[in-house]
């Protein structure tokens, strides 16, 4: 049986829920549409390196040009799954609304 992956829908997810599964997110600062911070795949202290394009759900690092790519694919080099299995994990978090195109991530507040 064919099961059809909205994979779109999974991305939004993925950008919307990222402060849930995505260390070192919170101490990341936006510019833009994008959120620097320490690259969560490897042990780096320096938050400039890597980016998580919120609008397009694409990141990138730039101290490891090979690590890049859909925010699917971050998920997935973090759980060692693939990227089917990471839509399927975003798509099975029960009632939950994706941000809609254009809708940012507000910073974490101050205590």
């Amino acid at each position: 049986m064919k099961q059809d992956i909205d994979f779109e829908k999974a991305r939004r997810i993925a950008v919307s829920t990222i402060r849930e599964w995505c260390p070192g997110f919170d101490s990341g600062k936006p510019k833009g549409a994008e959120w620097w911070f320490s690259s969560p795949l490897r042990n780096d202290q320096h938050p400039t390196n890597f980016s998580v394009n919120l609008e397009k759900g694409v990141f990138c690092d730039l101290a490891d040009p090979s690590a890049s790519g859909s925010i699917l694919d971050l998920y997935a080099k973090m759980n060692g799954k693939t990227i089917l299995e990471s839509a399927k994990d975003m798509l099975s978090i029960p009632n939950y609304e994706p941000f809609l195109a254009g809708s940012t991530i507000k910073p974490p507040e101050s205590s």
